[in-house]
């Protein structure tokens, strides 16, 4: 624990990017995972599970202020590029369960962006935000509504208002088992997990 006189943790910082993201200071917040990034990499090897998390965050933090583009090379980053690696770490494991269904809602949601083939686009929408809606159904259930009405909203901003019923037949299937119908004013993503390792996963390089 930091006493005051001991520089912060990587996590502690991180936590307080997360809060900076949470409020909606988004500048800082991205900053502020910058900063992290930065500092770990003068300071030795990667570490796997810290590179994940600041991607996500970094990640969450583009698709909310709106940069979309940038929010895009991220995603598709190779290893070599900054952060990079981070995505790397996440597409392998690094992160806990809860923060992996944010970022697959989160590819979900830049896979919606790609107009020219649709139907690509579709399939994979629709492919991640069953898989959050699974995983949200055995190990969130207050996930569940959340994730259904993202996945609307995705296939919305995929295909317009009224997606067509081969299109939406997922989520369809998904809405008739809620309660209620979700109420659609955009795409909310959960606040992410505490910078807490996961069990029994390797998180270096």
């Amino acid at each position: 624990m930091n006493t005051g006189s001991e520089c912060p943790s990587y996590e502690e910082r991180g936590e307080a990017a997360d809060l900076l993201l949470a409020v909606g200071h988004y500048d800082e917040a991205e900053q502020t995972y910058l900063s992290i990034y930065q500092d770990m990499q003068r300071g030795g090897p990667i570490d796997m599970f810290l590179a994940a998390k600041i991607a996500l965050g970094v990640l969450i933090t583009r698709i909310e202020r709106g940069a979309l583009a940038d929010a895009h090379r991220l995603w598709t980053a190779r290893a070599s590029d900054e952060l990079g690696e981070g995505i790397w770490g996440i597409e392998r494991g690094a992160l806990t369960r809860p923060d992996m269904l944010t970022y697959q809602m989160a590819a979900a949601f830049l896979h919606s962006l790609a107009t020219d083939d649709r139907d690509a686009a579709t399939e994979a929408v629709n492919a991640h935000m069953q898989a959050v809606c699974d995983a949200a159904r055995q190990h969130d259930s207050a996930l569940l509504p959340v994730a259904v009405k993202n996945w609307r909203q995705i296939l919305m901003n995929l295909h317009g208002a009224d997606p067509t019923p081969a299109a939406a037949a997922a989520v369809a299937a998904e809405e008739a088992r809620l309660k209620e119908p979700p109420v659609l004013d955009g795409v909310d993503f959960p606040p992410l997990m505490p910078w807490t390792r996961p069990p029994t996963r390797k998180t270096s390089a």
